[in-house]
């Protein structure tokens, strides 16, 4: 695997240990989406590229896209104002659209309370802006590191946090504060207007 999937075993352990059988994507994934689609019972998926819907949902079968509501859309923060949209799930997965968007999504389901866990692909990029991200009062972010990209995990849930720490190198931050603290790779910054698809 690439690493356009290298935050699948995160959110394996992730999905496994919440017994998740819901979930909210913001970026439709050629990896992530399947995935989940194989291991939850209901996707909400929300993507700024209808053409890329459209790829990933030819490799998924019948029965795979009667569980799954794609919503195509031009604007991902305004769809929080479309009741229903944000509802309980089990986990959300942040891995695409607007780059300046990644951490205000990360931030309004946490505020919200809309997922047990947040998990955030591509972390170690400053310009996604997740050190902006203020943790309510109970939550951390869990940096897992290692492979590029990293991938973090916002989440309240304790057991889930010593689960990660010990299967991976990870930093647990528990303020904004901690996040903004944290050392980042030396990357070339991303100069396109949203994030690449694979």
């Amino acid at each position: 695997m690439n690493g356009y999937g290298s935050h699948i075993p995160v959110l394996e352990v992730v999905c496994d240990h919440l017994r998740a059988r819901t979930a909210l994507e913001y970026g439709a994934g050629n990896f992530s989406t399947p995935w989940l689609l194989q291991h939850i019972e209901r996707l909400t998926t929300v993507e700024l590229k209808g053409e890329w819907l459209d790829k990933v949902r030819t490799g998924l079968s019948a029965e795979a896209q009667a569980r799954w509501r794609a919503i195509p859309t031009n604007d991902e923060l305004s769809l929080f104002l479309e009741p229903g949209l944000v509802t309980k799930c089990d986990v959300a997965l942040v891995d695409g659209g607007d780059y300046r968007a990644r951490a205000a999504i990360v931030q309004v389901l946490a505020l919200v309370g809309a997922a047990k866990a947040i998990v955030a692909h591509d972390s170690e990029r400053l310009e996604f802006c997740y050190d902006r991200v203020w943790l309510p009062d109970g939550w951390v972010c869990v940096r897992v590191e290692g492979d590029m990209p990293w991938t973090s995990v916002f989440t309240a849930d304790d057991v889930l946090v010593k689960m990660l720490s010990s299967k991976w190198r990870c930093t647990v931050c528990h303020s904004i504060h901690e996040i903004r603290r944290l050392p980042y790779p030396a990357i070339p910054a991303w100069k396109g207007e949203e994030t690449p698809s694979p």
